[in-house]
């Protein structure tokens, strides 16, 4: 098995080296033939280079000489070293504040996904929040529906009421202990299958930050492939790492453009026959 993980860095050198670390520990226990190789995309303002000892690992950290936000730091690495993604079984996009349990590999050795599923959300537990952030999305939102994400964004006492209704809903969300189809991942651990890699290999996504989810989501429904849940692929999240350190007006700012961006481009015709009917 071959798995090509592409993270994200922004001034967080401690985190990704945990996450190396997480990713060096679950290699040892893999299967002899297994080969990981970990890109560090690195949007730092002030570049250092990383050091510690990951042997079970290939790894390299890349500068992106510029903060290209999140899948602007990964179209970066991918063009800019080169790779062919269609060798990999598996390609991984995610955040660098996380770290993967340690039979993360040998768990994903054993699975044998059919040729229709183009993503793996696996279960992600926030240590900030104590609960799982997978399944992100389980059925796709309505035009009606992103237009009101937008409007959230641009109008942050929207926003605000709904974060505390969201804050009680999540008390009580159901657990999901079987792998499960659903719309989409969550944005900071996506694991994308062989069918998909043409598209990573050159895609595109104009926004800075936020929304990813939903973009993913969108190209492997066009694809004719599915997003899964699967439970047994574990995954700690340490909690916006780098999102956190955002100003609150960039924040909206940055997910009002996104949700602008997704439902101009894959929402508008629906929105659109609703209005002829």
């Amino acid at each position: 098995m071959k798995i090509l993980v592409l993270a994200v860095n922004y001034n967080s050198n401690e985190k990704a080296k945990a996450y190396l670390t997480s990713w060096d520990k679950a290699a040892q226990v893999a299967c002899i033939d297994t080969e990981v190789t970990v890109v560090v995309a690195d949007n730092s303002e002030k570049y250092e280079t990383m050091q510690g000892d990951w042997p079970s690992l290939c790894w390299m950290q890349v500068p992106t000489h510029a903060n290209r936000g999140y899948l602007g730091a990964v179209s970066y690495v991918i063009q800019e070293k080169k790779f062919d993604l269609n060798v990999f079984d598996y390609c991984v996009i995610c955040n660098v504040d996380l770290e993967v349990s340690q039979d993360f590999l040998t768990i994903l050795e054993k699975k044998q996904y059919e040729n229709t599923i183009g993503c793996i959300a696996p279960m992600i537990y926030s240590l900030g929040e104590h609960r799982n952030r997978n399944p992100k999305i389980l059925s796709r939102p309505s035009a009606k529906k992103m237009r009101s994400f937008q409007l959230m964004y641009e109008f942050p006492v929207i926003y605000q009421l709904n974060k505390v209704k969201n804050h009680f809903r999540n008390k009580r969300e159901h657990v999901y202990k079987e792998q499960l189809q659903i719309y989409a991942p969550h944005g900071s651990f996506m694991i994308f299958t062989r069918p998909v890699a043409s598209f990573l290999q050159s895609f595109q996504y104009p926004a800075f930050l936020f929304g990813e989810e939903i973009y993913f989501a969108e190209n492997i429904r066009q694809m004719g492939l599915h997003v899964i849940y699967e439970p047994e692929l574990k995954v700690t999240d340490h909690d916006h790492e780098s999102t956190g350190k955002t100003r609150k007006r960039t924040f909206y700012n940055w997910n009002a453009q996104a949700m602008k961006f997704l439902t101009g481009e894959y929402f508008k015709n629906e929105s659109d026959r609703k209005k002829n009917l």
